[in-house]
């Protein structure tokens, strides 16, 4: 311990340490809803509706942001992107999240 003292010089306490603040935290809000069965009023299914998904990899974070849930409902559910073209009416990309996850979005044509 000399050596080291005469080396870097006598110890020094240690003063606060000083984090800088946290960014603020994104809130994003997700669309989703559900679809009821036809004879009763039950959810049968759920839609969630990806507006700023632009590939497979966008729509797998909003199947991340929404996992609580829709695992929790326990309803097939589907991860729904934007329209591919200028329209409303153009086809979507769909990918299955629940109860089984597809490995591949789809094109759901309008209707």
């Amino acid at each position: 311990m000399e050596r080291m003292n005469a080396t870097l010089g006598p110890r020094v306490a240690p003063g606060p340490v000083i984090l800088p603040p946290l960014p603020a935290e994104e809130k994003t809000a997700i669309a989703y809803q559900f679809v009821p069965c036809a004879r009763c009023p039950s959810p049968v299914a759920m839609l969630i509706f990806a507006v700023r998904a632009t590939g497979l990899g966008q729509m797998e974070d909003y199947a991340r942001m929404m996992y609580a849930e829709y695992s929790r409902r326990n309803l097939p559910t589907w991860i729904i992107g934007p329209p591919q073209g200028p329209r409303v009416f153009h086809p979507s990309q769909t990918l299955q999240v629940w109860p089984t996850r597809s490995s591949k979005a789809q094109l759901l044509s309008s209707l």
